[in-house]
């Protein structure tokens, strides 16, 4: 939790795949009660992370399994770590910077093979991520870190189906490896992982080995760590004050569904396989919403939607935005489910197929209210 100039902000990050809207609403609306705050600068991100149970009170309808017993645990978790924040608030200085690991590829590529895009890693170099890893640290009078935030484009499925084990993947432990190397004395710093306009892990363990998928993990987290604690020890922490300020907005699109999926056990080009052909088709849906906002802290602001961001997208609103610290953060995977570029529509990448908003309208939907939230004054 952030206070400053009389106003507060609580930034929560959460080791789930997803939060469905509904548990959204609930831990936002508790969390703005509790600490007396408008909803708007309340900002939970989820970590992406697919070795536990979705934030959702309905079990079944997608791959990750819900819980309604796990939701009221982590919210109750969520609740305990708020009032810790409370009880320990302190005068402290902020700074932030950013720097690079080279930990992620675009998610798509194209198959001379299967004459179409298909989900694989695209390691030729032709498309671009977002490799900044960006660090706000907020230090006590004494210099000692009292907090790392930390922003980076990296979708964590290095593990999946780790069968009994829970696991925040390379960002969780990222955020362990932080803590305890940075930790002096009595003081424990906070390390918060936030999920920028995503790639894929460029390395991944196979499903269920745990062996390798342990080792993955470590080196990894350990870059990625090692990154955030250099940057942050080039950073300089001069600001005593970050204004705050936030808001909020709804997006609506016409909604289309796509079929199949542009997965690797939803569609087949060769003709011998028992999947359906790769021959997408759209159908008309209901309309698709997105929930989005911005929180701003002093230079820093961050662009939040419950929906994936893909990398051209962010890349095309950090271009045009007004501030040069704009970090872009998943929240949750919301009803429209991704933010697709209107130009990846016809490559019928997997974003592309699974959005449920139709082209022509979320990208420039979303940067537009973005931007309209970063010039106001």
């Amino acid at each position: 939790m952030i206070e400053s100039l009389g106003k507060r902000a609580v930034i929560g990050v959460l080791d789930v795949p997803m939060m469905s809207t509904q548990v959204m609403g609930e831990m936002t609306q508790a969390i703005a009660q509790y600490v007396k705050i408008p909803v708007e600068h309340v900002l939970l991100s989820a970590s992406h992370t697919h070795n536990t149970y979705r934030l959702d009170r309905k079990q079944g309808g997608i791959m990750l399994p819900g819980s309604s017993d796990y939701v009221d645990q982590v919210k109750a978790a969520t609740m305990r770590a708020l009032a810790q924040a409370l009880d320990n608030l302190q005068p402290a200085r902020a700074g932030s910077g950013q720097g690079s690991a080279h930990l992620t590829a675009p998610k798509s590529s194209w198959s001379a093979q299967h004459r179409r895009w298909i989900e694989k890693l695209d390691r030729s170099g032709a498309q671009s991520v977002d490799e900044r890893v960006r660090v706000l640290t907020l230090e006590n009078l004494r210099g000692e870190p009292l907090a790392f935030l930390v922003n980076y484009g990296f979708n964590p499925v290095v593990a999946m189906a780790l069968k009994d084990q829970v696991s925040g993947d390379v960002p969780g432990l990222a955020a362990i490896y932080i803590e305890q190397a940075s930790s002096h004395g009595k003081v424990a710093p906070v390390a918060l992982l936030t999920a920028g306009a995503a790639g894929n892990p460029l390395y991944r363990a196979t499903d269920g080995d745990h062996e390798r998928a342990g080792r993955l993990l470590n080196a990894m987290a350990t870059i990625l760590g090692e990154e955030v604690l250099a940057v942050s020890a080039e950073t300089d922490k001069t600001q005593s004050a970050l204004p705050i300020s936030a808001a909020l907005a709804q997006v609506d699109c016409p909604g289309k569904t796509t079929t199949p999926l542009n997965l690797p056990d939803r569609c087949a080009h060769d003709t011998s396989s028992t999947l359906p052909p790769c021959d997408f088709k759209d159908s008309d849906a209901p309309p698709s919403s997105l929930r989005m906002g911005m929180l701003r802290l002093g230079d820093l602001a961050i662009v939040h939607s419950d929906a994936d961001i893909t990398a051209n997208v962010g890349k095309a609103l950090q271009q045009r935005s007004p501030l040069t610290q704009t970090w872009l953060a998943s929240l949750s995977y919301g009803p429209m489910h991704y933010i697709v570029a209107d130009s990846e529509y016809p490559l019928a990448t997997y974003e592309a197929t699974a959005t449920t908003a139709s082209q022509g309208c979320a990208a420039g939907r979303f940067i537009d209210e973005a931007l309209s939230m970063l010039n106001a004054r």
